[in-house]
C-alpha cells in the first residue's frame, strides 16, 4: 500500500498564484512600492503553497494586501485598491484551502467540485466587497477621506477571514 500524497490540491494552488498575480498587477500599475511589495508577497505565497506552509502563505498574502494599501495611499484609484485587496485575500483563501484539502484528503482525491464551490463562494464575497466599497466611495464624494476606504478594506479582510476560519 502506497502512502497518501499530502501535497496541496492543484486547482486551488493555481488559483492562489493567479490571484496573487492579479493583486500585484492591480496595485503595481499605480505604485512602484506597491509593485515591489506585491511581487515579494506573491513570491512568498507561491513558495508557501508549493511547499504546503501556511505561515508563508499568510505572510505572502499580507504582502499582497500591504502592497495594495501602499498603492492606495500613493494615489491608486479606489477601484484598483479594492480589486487588489480582494485578489490578495482570495489568494490567501485559495492557498490555505489547497493546503488543507491536500492534508485532509490527499492530492489523488477527487476534490475539483469541492474546490470550485469554495472558490466561487470566496470570489463572490470579494466581488460583493468590491461593489459595496466602490458604491460607498462614490457616495462619499469620490475623493473623501482615504482613511474611510482603508478601514473598509480592513473590515472586508476581517470579514472574509472570519468566514473562512476553520
Amino acid at each position: 500500500m502506497r502512502p497518501i500524497d499530502r501535497e496541496p490540491a492543484p486547482l486551488s494552488s493555481v488559483v492562489a498564484v493567479v490571484a496573487a498575480g492579479g493583486a500585484t498587477l492591480a496595485s503595481g500599475r499605480y505604485s512602484w512600492y506597491g509593485l515591489a511589495i506585491g511581487l515579494l508577497g506573491a513570491a512568498v505565497l507561491a513558495v508557501g503553497v508549493a511547499r504546503g506552509v501556511r505561515s508563508a502563505v499568510t505572510l505572502g498574502s499580507a504582502g499582497l494586501v500591504g502592497g495594495a494599501l501602499v498603492a492606495g495611499v500613493q494615489g491608486a484609484p479606489a477601484g484598483a485598491t479594492l480589486v487588489a485587496v480582494a485578489a490578495g485575500v482570495l489568494a490567501w483563501d485559495a492557498a490555505t484551502t489547497a493546503i488543507g484539502v491536500g492534508r485532509q484528503l490527499g492530492r489523488a482525491a477527487s476534490t475539483r467540485r469541492l474546490e470550485l464551490v469554495h472558490l466561487a463562494g470566496s470570489a463572490a464575497v470579494g466581488a460583493v466587497t468590491i461593489v459595496i466599497g466602490s458604491l460607498l466611495y462614490e457616495a462619499a464624494g469620490g475623493g473623501q477621506p482615504l482613511l474611510a476606504l482603508l478601514l473598509l478594506i480592513l473590515a472586508s479582510v476581517a470579514l472574509l477571514t472570519a468566514l473562512v476560519r476553520d
